[in-house]
Formats: C-alpha cells, sequence, structure tokens
C-alpha cells in the first residue's frame, strides 16, 4: 500500500494567519506573522505528542488535529454570529458560557469521527489535497500581489533636494533636539467629553502650564493614518499626487520620507519609536528603529487572538496592559 503522508493538520494550523496576513497586505509587516505561525506550528506537533497513546494511527490522529484547528480559528466567527442573532443585553450575559458550548460541540464532533474509520485514507487524501491547494493560492497571490506593489511604488516618489536648503551659518551643536510624538486615536477633549462622558480639562491645564500650545476644535486634514503620516513626514499635501496615491506608494513616502532624510543629511542622527501599527513599525529613513514594548501590543496579534478561542480569555490576557507598557515604555 502506498504510504500516505499527514500534512494537513500543519497547514490547517497556519492557514488562517496567513490568510489575515494576505487579507491585510498594506498594512502588515511579514515578520508580524512569524510568531503566531511559528506558535501554531509548535501547537500542531506538541498535540501529535500528547495524542500518541490514544490512537495509534496516524491518520486518525491527524484528523483530530485538524478538526481542533477548524474549532480554534472558528471560535470568533462563533462569536460574533451568537452577539447577532440576540440583543446585546441577553448575549453579553451569556457570552462567558459560549467557549464551553463550542467545547462541547468539539467534542460530539470526536465521537462521529469513529465512523470514518473505513475511509481515513480518502479523507487524509482529501484534507491533503484541499489544505495544499488553498496554501498554494495564498502563497502565489500574495507574490503576485508583491510584484504589482513593487513596480507600482517605482518612480512614484522621489526626495525633492530643491524643498529644503540648509540653512546657512548654523553649526550642528546648535540644533535643538526633535521630539515629533504622534498621538494616533487619541479623541480631542470635546470627543472624550461628548462621546464618552469624560472630562480632559485637568490634562490640558497641565500641559498649558507647562508650556505647551493647545490647538482646539483643530481637525487632521486625512482621515486615515497613513494618509496623514506620508503628508506630515513630506510636508506635501497627498492630493497633488492624484491617481498614484495607493498604499505602495504612501508606504514609500513614509520608509523614505524627507523629513527625516534632510535632517540626517544636515547631521541630526533620527529615531524611530515603533507604534503598533503593522508596516509603520520600522522607519527605513531611520538612523534606529526601537519596539519599546510586547509583540502582544500589536493590532495583528490583537485580531488573531480575535478570531480564535483565546478571545474567551481575553480579560486574563490583559492586552490593554501590554498596549499601555507600550505607550509608557516609548515616553520613558
Amino acid at each position: 500500500m502506498k504510504k500516505i503522508f499527514e500534512i494537513h493538520p500543519f497547514i490547517f494550523a497556519v492557514f488562517p494567519i496567513l490568510f489575515l496576513y494576505f487579507n491585510n497586505l498594506e498594512e502588515v509587516s511579514f515578520s508580524q506573522m512569524i510568531i503566531p505561525f511559528g506558535f501554531m506550528l509548535f501547537v500542531a506537533i506538541i498535540l501529535q505528542i500528547i495524542l500518541i497513546p490514544v490512537y495509534n494511527d496516524k491518520r486518525k490522529k491527524a484528523l483530530i488535529i485538524s478538526l481542533f484547528m477548524f474549532f480554534f480559528f472558528m471560535y470568533g466567527a462563533f462569536y460574533d454570529a451568537f452577539f447577532h442573532l440576540l440583543t446585546r443585553r441577553i448575549a453579553s450575559h451569556y457570552s462567558n458560557y459560549l467557549i464551553y458550548v463550542w467545547i462541547a460541540i468539539f467534542l460530539i464532533s470526536l465521537f462521529f469521527i469513529r465512523k470514518v474509520d473505513k475511509h481515513l485514507d480518502s479523507v487524509t487524501k482529501y484534507l491533503n489535497i484541499v489544505s495544499i491547494v488553498l496554501f498554494l493560492l495564498i502563497l502565489i497571490n500574495t507574490g503576485i500581489h508583491d510584484i504589482k506593489n513593487y513596480f507600482s511604488a517605482q518612480n512614484t516618489f522621489q526626495l525633492d533636494k530643491e524643498k529644503f536648503i540648509k540653512p546657512d551659518g548654523i553649526k550642528k551643536e546648535n540644533f535643538p533636539n526633535i521630539y515629533f510624538i504622534i498621538l494616533d486615536g487619541y479623541g480631542s477633549s470635546s470627543t472624550l467629553k461628548n462621546i464618552y462622558g469624560y472630562d480632559n480639562s485637568d490634562f490640558e491645564n497641565f500641559l498649558k502650564q507647562n508650556g505647551f500650545y493647545i490647538a482646539e476644535n483643530s481637525r487632521s486634514n486625512y482621515a486615515e493614518t497613513m494618509l496623514s503620516f506620508a503628508s506630515t513626514l513630506n510636508m506635501e499635501h497627498i492630493y497633488k499626487f492624484g491617481e498614484l496615491v495607493r498604499f505602495p506608494m504612501l508606504y514609500n513616502m513614509i520608509q523614505e520620507n524627507n523629513v527625516m532624510r534632510f535632517l540626517k543629511s544636515i547631521g541630526y542622527t533620527t529615531i524611530d519609536i515603533s507604534s503598533n501599527i503593522g508596516k509603520l513599525q520600522h522607519v527605513r529613513a531611520a538612523n534606529f528603529n526601537i519596539s519599546p514594548g510586547s509583540f502582544l501590543a500589536d493590532e495583528f496579534q490583537s485580531t488573531i487572538i480575535e478570531i480564535t478561542m483565546l478571545k474567551a480569555f481575553k480579560k486574563e490576557l490583559n492586552l490593554v496592559y501590554f498596549y499601555r507598557e507600550k505607550i509608557l515604555n516609548a515616553f520613558k
């Protein structure tokens, strides 16, 4: 009999992560995928070892692991569907019990696996083919996307050397330190008060007493971080580029921005303290990139938690703590 290798549990263990990465290629960097990718492969291997005393048949063991991966990654969808079917008040009351219902459904599914004993070869072949096809589709589409972006981003943005002129008669040692802090997502005092019922006046008064100026009733020219960031770091309005404005170009504008390159040309050392936003975590134009926090203070990792069974343990994981620590470490 021809030997069949059970590779589907390993592919199903990482496919949802690859799929999430593919659907957020414009905003997520490849490095963000490495830790969850490696962790899920590790989980699949550990499950293989744990099930050795229980199942001698490798095909059945692989089938159980693939089933587990399905339930592990589908919990977020199950949770969201529950909230859509019921009123928020009722759903919130029973949401803590959903994980037990999901585990019970998984255990019941295990019971029915016994009925495929006679067809394990066929099931294994089918799952192998499906998993390989899905894996290759993601890889091929990712490759096509990267190639298109590479060529579309070429020659769309170049440093304007005449825009910034080095001032004469100013010595390097007299240059002041520059701190550019972007409070991305931080609401205005009126927004905090009207929507969240929070009075931010104490903080504003503290800033004013320490010499800060607050531009009240101000607003950004752009509704998205990438647009605003690209515009600010190049001292250009984005609309001037017309139809060329796409994520590849915006990403290139940030990575090779005029402001940092100009400051470096006159003797500044530039340091980027990373945010939790994918491709903005490291800026090539900076001399140094510093990551002040845990990988858990990251939008991609948070999204993975939201779609998996880990969602049931969000309070215990306390992701807010890691986000807070990252911000405080950045200021330190």
